[in-house]
């Protein structure tokens, strides 16, 4: 059984209800639906500027974070 179970019970659900609002679906706008939806959760979770961690996006706060992790806080002082 793969990863996708269940998809088409969901797929008939939703036509269902898209019918019983009286929406009509086609492929192209679930589509477009998709990819806009996924644009939104990329540019949320990963670019937009977040107020609460100095107005820079998630990305560039996350990487800052890790290389100061890498860097070391205290100079290495060799043996004597």
């Amino acid at each position: 059984m793969g990863s996708d179970a269940g998809s088409q019970f969901t797929s008939v659900s939703f036509a269902e209800t898209l019918a019983l609002e009286g929406i009509a679906a086609s492929i192209g706008s679930i589509d477009d639906a998709e990819w806009v939806t996924a644009g939104w959760v990329d540019w949320y979770n990963a670019r937009r500027l977040h107020s609460t961690i100095g107005n820079v996006p998630p990305d560039e706060f996350e990487a800052a974070y890790y290389a100061d992790l890498e860097t070391p806080s205290h100079p290495v002082l060799a043996p004597a």
